[in-house]
C-alpha cells in the first residue's frame, strides 16, 4: 500500500520548466506587437489558383489613386516659367477641374473663392471648362495671360484634349480683360 503526500510541492525543475515557458510566450507576443510589418513581400508571395490549378491573374488595385501634375507659376524677366509637382486626385473628383483648381491655388492671381465647376469633354477633344461667378472679373493683362496660358498648360496634360471653351455657369465667356475667349482655345502642351 503506498502513502499519499501531503502538502506534495513541486521541485524545482518543474518552476524551471513553466518560468522558461512564460518567458517565450512573452517574448513572442511582445515580438508580434513590435513588428509592425506584417506583410508578405511580393516576391515570396504566391498566386491563387483556380481549380484547374491555373494561377489567378491579379486584377488592377482599384483603390490606387489618380494623379495630375500640378504647376505654379514663376517669372523669369518677362518670361513666365513653371514649377511642377504631383498630387493625387481626391476620390470622386474631375481629374481635370482639380488640375485647374490647383492652378488657381497655386497661382494665388484669382480670388481665393474663385474654382473651376465641372468640365464636359466631347468626343472631338472639345472641353467646355465651367466656373463659378467668383471667377468673372477683369485682370490685368500679365494676370490675365498668366491664368489662361496656366489652364490651357495644366490641362495639356491631358491628351485627349484639344481645345478649351471658358464658360460662366452654362453662359460661355467672352474675356477677363483683353483675350478674346468667345472661341475655343487650343490646349498648351510642353515640348518633349
Amino acid at each position: 500500500m503506498t502513502k499519499k503526500r501531503k502538502n506534495h510541492k513541486p521541485t524545482n525543475g518543474l518552476w524551471a520548466v513553466l518560468l522558461a515557458g512564460g518567458l517565450v510566450a512573452g517574448s513572442v507576443a511582445a515580438w508580434v506587437q513590435i513588428n509592425t510589418d506584417r506583410t508578405i513581400p511580393p516576391s515570396e508571395r504566391r498566386l491563387p489558383t483556380q481549380r484547374n490549378g491555373k494561377p489567378v491573374q491579379p486584377q488592377p488595385d482599384s483603390t490606387k489613386r489618380e494623379t495630375v501634375t500640378v504647376i505654379k507659376p514663376r517669372y523669369e524677366g518677362d518670361a513666365i516659367k513653371y514649377d511642377r509637382h504631383h498630387s493625387e486626385v481626391p476620390e470622386g473628383e474631375n481629374k481635370m477641374v482639380f488640375a485647374v483648381n490647383e492652378y488657381l491655388r497655386e497661382s494665388g492671381i484669382a480670388p481665393k473663392e474663385a474654382r473651376a465647376t465641372k468640365a464636359h469633354l466631347s468626343e472631338k477633344g472639345e472641353l467646355k471648362l465651367e466656373f463659378n461667378d467668383a471667377f468673372d472679373r477683369t485682370y490685368g493683362s500679365e494676370e490675365e495671360r498668366s491664368l489662361v496660358d496656366g489652364i490651357l498648360h495644366s490641362l495639356g496634360q491631358f491628351k485627349e484634349i484639344v481645345n478649351v471653351q471658358f464658360f460662366i455657369g452654362d453662359q460661355p465667356m467672352e474675356t477677363l480683360g483683353h483675350i478674346d475667349l468667345t472661341a475655343p482655345q487650343p490646349v498648351l502642351r510642353d515640348e518633349p
